[in-house]
Parts: structure tokens; C-alpha cells; sequence
């Protein structure tokens, strides 16, 4: 596959179909036709804020987060540029954002924010979440499985019901010594952590099938190919292959056998290639 250079870096990427979306960071939203995989054609860019940091994909429409700016979300069609379908603003720069069942979380360290996306041409803010101190819940990730959030602090992996998202319900914790991203898929949970010696980092593979009771299914221990050991710091799975971003690039799992995951890949991305 050919590469779309000079995009900036690469934060989040999203497909649907042939149309490729790319958060490029002050770039903006990087929007290409892979029609051809040999050639792939830019189609353009959208800019929003001060930095477009994350995109999901999500029943021909694209949820987008802006920092300063907020959620966007737009209608896609094959050899088109994104069309603006609505838009929530956000006071703070969130830098995630994660999709439920007619809901989406947007999310950084300090605050989380329930938006209703039952009418995505009117998303509605819900909710903040608060811890009881008043401070906002600190999540280095989070994922969002219906109406299930899971995020990780310093404690693990906390688990929460927002079935009414108006009172968050924490119904599991999974310790972690220092859990560095999530991604829920179907029944699954995966996890990174970061451990000593130092080079080696670890995959966890839990099964939430019942949220309240998580289960620790398999430990893969993968070796880093840098001086520096990087941080995972986002995990997207697609098709069975979960897509770890570090800060040199991103490394990609095999993991259709739980008891045998296994690293098919390692792009190290300085610029947007796809």
C-alpha cells in the first residue's frame, strides 16, 4: 500500500468502506479514498480547533473530537467530503472519544462527558462524571461497551454502569500495577501494562462477558524493538487484529487465539501512512 506523506501525525484512524479518515493532530482531519490501495487519493482536510484528535466511525456517519472546540459529527459518502451533520462544544480538550449504544463518551485524563447520540443530527450532553471528591474521575483510558464504561486509573480497571448515565453505577474493579490502555470488543477486554525489567511490556486478555466479574484469560509478554521502551498509550481492535499505538508508532496483535496472541507487525510512523 501506498502512503499520504506530509499529514502530520497520525493520532486515530478510521475506515468505512473505501473512505479513510485520519485525526492528524493540528492538521486536522486528514479524509482520503482508498479506493486503490496503490494509490490512495486525498480528498481533502477539515479543520476545527486547535487539534483534531480522535475519530470513530459508526453507521455511514463519523464521530470527531476537535480540541477547544468539541464532538462533530458528519455524514460520509464514497469520493465525497465528510458533510456536517451537527455539533456539541466542549469547554475542555478532550482527547478521546468512544462509542456505545446511542451513546458516546468523550474523555480525557480529568473529566469523561455522556453525550446521547440516539439523534446524532441532535446530540445531547447528558452527564459528567464525577468522582466523590469532586475532582472528575482521572482515566489514563477508557472504553465504552453499550452501556458499560471501563477505565483505568491507579487503582485497575474500574468498571461502571451508565445505564442512567445521570448516576454512574461502579459495579467491578480489576487491579492493575500500572494499566496503560483499554479496548472493549464483544466479550472481551484488552489491556497493556507496563512493567519491569524494563523492554518488556505485557497484553492482558480478560473476559467481561459479566461486567461485574471480570476474568483474566491469557498474558502475552511482547519485547519492545526501541532503546527507549514506549508506552501504549491506545488500543483499537479491528477484525481481530488489535492496532497498539505507541509513542514510536504502532505495533499490531493477532489475537483470533486467546491462548496464543501473537505481534504480526511493527510501523513505525513519524508521518501518516496507510
Amino acid at each position: 500500500m501506498d502512503s499520504l506523506n506530509g499529514a502530520g501525525p497520525c493520532k486515530a484512524l478510521a475506515t468505512l468502506d473505501n473512505i479513510l479518515l485520519a485525526a492528524t493532530g493540528p492538521n486536522g482531519l486528514l479524509v482520503a479514498d482508498i479506493s486503490n490501495r496503490e494509490a490512495p487519493v486525498e480528498l481533502g482536510h477539515i479543520s476545527l480547533g486547535e487539534s483534531c484528535t480522535d475519530v470513530k466511525v459508526k453507521d455511514d456517519l463519523a464521530y470527531v473530537t476537535f480540541s477547544d472546540y468539541g464532538m462533530v459529527v458528519y455524514s460520509l459518502a464514497p469520493e465525497q467530503m465528510p458533510m456536517e451533520l451537527s455539533t456539541l462544544s466542549a469547554r475542555n480538550g478532550y482527547e478521546h472519544i468512544d462509542l456505545g449504544e446511542g451513546l458516546a463518551l468523550l474523555s480525557d485524563r480529568w473529566y469523561s462527558i455522556i453525550i446521547d447520540i440516539t439523534n446524532p443530527s441532535m446530540p445531547i450532553l447528558l452527564d459528567t462524571l464525577w468522582s466523590e471528591e469532586g475532582y472528575g474521575f482521572i482515566f489514563d483510558d477508557v472504553s465504552l461497551s453499550g452501556n458499560v464504561l471501563y477505565g483505568l486509573n491507579w487503582e485497575g480497571m474500574k468498571t461502571f454502569d451508565i445505564s442512567n448515565p445521570a448516576e454512574p453505577v461502579q459495579i467491578s474493579t480489576y487491579p492493575f500495577q500500572n494499566a496503560t490502555a483499554v479496548c472493549v470488543e464483544g466479550n472481551r477486554a484488552y489491556v497493556t501494562e507496563s512493567t519491569y525489567p524494563i523492554g518488556q511490556r505485557i497484553l492482558m486478555t480478560l473476559d467481561v462477558s459479566t461486567p461485574s466479574q471480570p476474568t483474566l484469560l491469557n498474558s502475552y509478554v511482547f519485547s519492545t524493538d526501541t532503546v527507549s521502551p514506549p508506552v501504549v498509550v491506545n488500543l483499537d481492535y479491528r477484525d481481530g487484529l488489535l492496532l497498539a499505538r505507541e509513542s514510536y508508532g504502532v505495533r499490531g496483535f493477532d489475537v483470533r487465539e486467546i491462548q496464543d496472541p501473537s505481534v504480526r507487525a511493527f510501523y513505525t510512523i513519524m508521518e501518516l501512512t496507510v
